[in-house]
């Protein structure tokens, strides 16, 4: 039986490395391949691997939340920007307002349709509401840094509303017979609920940020707590979620918002450079000097700790699916009922329609965004942790709604999984093509213009220190070397093609930006070669005078 698991296992790894090109490029996802692996070893074919809702809940509810503790770090650190950038917006209020509308509805539902007590439909509109960060990895931003507003908006609810749905489940259970922190009366509750999620995050701020300063400043200054980035994480992981439970806090908010945390000091420290430029010119046999630059500790540090929780999330999102996949095998009699079916239908079609809406009213969005995101919200890893935590304290009266949830993780991985690849293709082909002030960016500047028309003349930049570089670069010895011909003032325009979609313009524009990172990677190497060569003098003459007078 080990040798049959190590294979099985082993093999679904490798299969999924090499075809993950394959699964991006279909209709097709990996969370629909786990589901099916976990049913098809499940009691129901193979019976290799049986997992029931009427076992061990509470081991099946710590899976699930160490899942969703690694994937909310892992999202918070994928989100690069200001926090006073107006792109925060539609997030916040997929995550808050849109999250209070979409339970609403669900409960409401569950109530005047399906025959629910209170209590039983605010813990099932609880476990649907929020979208599910575990599986949404293929939606969020591709890289730090990234303020696609769609991707952004998807990512930051994924990190949101897991947290913000945790007051409802509380209410649900308290109507059910177990009581929780301030639900005797409504006024305690409210203030424990603000405090629920303001604790939450400034628990979440402190050890973030904390974490950062005090790793940078131990390599910067004394070359110590070098390596290990996965260790940070995970650490910072377990610190912020123990430390917010024990404050009876929203602890999901806290992750959530420690991986933010960690991003705004590195944003602080790299400023508009992206990490991945930052850190271009780095070689593997140097990530020692990277890590200890004071130029690039932050950048590296902050690199390495996400990509480290992307892999562990895939891990994590592979054995959860294989975990789902099983406990249907085990209850899919149960999910065939057309009472377990149209609830889902309702929430994917009627109420997250609805919500994305109140949340959307008066954004900068267009039809196409408001429409993605309205269909996008899937659900999956969240759904059951809540499922398995109102089994876990009030197993009677949550015990009927475990067909619904599971019935819902289903629909929406397979209908998710099939049609958001070719959605996400066709957005992004249109997005590359308009100007960013068409596509939904909300902000207080003025709509950039696009790259044709930036580039017709580089004295028309910004004051800016690449801007400065790239209109030094008509006359630059690199520019002579290269013979790469000066930007023309007015280049050849086809009618009827909008100007940066000339060859002339696409190959100027692409030639100045490589010049331009030329000069700013020779600059980058300057200063943190002398910063080396100053830090190395002062360590000589502290050791000489520590042999001196020492």
């Amino acid at each position: 039986m080990e040798a049959l698991w190590f294979l099985l296992i082993g093999a679904l790894l490798v299969a999924m490395a090499l075809g993950r090109g394959l699964v991006a490029r279909l209709p097709l996802s990996g969370a629909m391949v786990y589901l099916v692996v976990g049913f098809l070893i499940g009691p129901a074919c193979a019976n290799l691997l049986t997992v029931s809702l009427d076992g061990d809940v509470r081991t099946l509810r710590v899976v699930a939340e160490t899942g969703l503790v690694v994937s909310l770090m892992a999202i918070g650190m994928h989100l690069r920007v200001p926090l006073r950038d107006p792109v925060w917006r539609v997030p916040l209020r997929l995550g808050f307002p849109a999250m209070f509308a979409t339970v609403l509805l669900v409960a409401g539902s569950g109530i005047l349709w399906g025959g629910l007590a209170p209590g039983p439909a605010l813990v099932l509109a609880a476990a649907l509401a929020p979208t599910d960060p575990v599986l949404a990895n293929e939606l969020r931003v591709k890289e730090a840094g990234d303020d696609e507003p769609l991707r952004f908006a998807l990512s930051g609810e994924g990190g949101c509303n897991d947290g913000s749905a945790y007051p409802f489940a509380l209410v649900g259970l308290a109507l059910c017979g177990w009581p929780s922190l301030g639900s005797e009366r409504p006024a305690t509750f409210l203030l424990a609920m603000l405090w629920g999620i303001s604790g939450a995050a400034a628990i979440g701020w402190a050890c973030g940020a904390g974490m950062v300063r005090l790793v940078t400043w131990l390599r910067t200054r004394f070359g110590e707590a070098v390596g290990l980035e996965g260790f940070l994480a995970i650490g910072l992981m377990g610190l912020c979620y123990g430390a917010a439970l024990l404050a009876h806090t929203y602890a999901f908010v806290a992750v959530f918002v420690a991986g933010v945390a960690l991003r705004h000091e590195e944003l602080d420290a790299t400023g508009e450079q992206t990490p991945s430029e930052a850190l271009a010119d780095v070689e593997r046999s140097h990530k020692h000097e990277a890590a200890t630059s004071p130029e690039l500790a932050h950048a590296y540090m902050a690199e390495s700790m996400m990509a480290f929780a992307v892999e562990i999330e895939r891990i994590v999102e592979l054995g959860l699916m294989l975990l789902i996949g099983s406990i249907i095998s085990a209850h899919w009699r149960e999910l065939l009922d057309w009472h377990a079916i149209w609830p889902a239908l309702f929430l994917l079609f009627i109420a997250r329609p609805a919500g994305s809406v109140v949340a959307l009213w008066g954004s900068t969005f267009d039809r196409q965004q408001r429409t993605l995101i309205a269909w996008l919200g899937i659900r999956g890893v969240g759904a059951l942790y809540y499922l398995l935590f109102g089994l876990e304290h009030s197993r009677y009266a949550t015990r009927p709604l475990a067909p619904v949830i599971l019935a819902t993780i289903v629909l929406s991985v397979f209908l998710h999984g099939c049609s958001a690849t070719p959605a996400l293709r066709r957005y992004m082909g249109r997005y590359m093509r308009t100007p960013a002030c068409e596509t939904g960016r909300e902000s207080g500047n003025a709509p950039r213009p696009p790259l044709g028309e930036a580039m017709y003349r580089i004295p028309s930049l910004p004051d800016s220190t690449r801007g400065r570089q790239m209109r030094d670069l008509a006359s630059s010895p690199i520019r002579r070397s290269r013979r790469v011909p000066i930007i023309p003032d007015k280049p050849s325009v086809t009618p009827g093609v909008h100007a940066d979609q000339t060859p002339d313009v696409r190959r100027v524009a692409r030639r100045v930006k490589e010049h331009a990172d030329l000069v700013e990677r020779a600059d980058r190497r300057r200063r943190v070669e002398v910063r080396r060569r100053t830090l190395r003098r002062q360590w000589d003459c502290d050791t000489e005078a520590a042999r001196q007078y020492g």
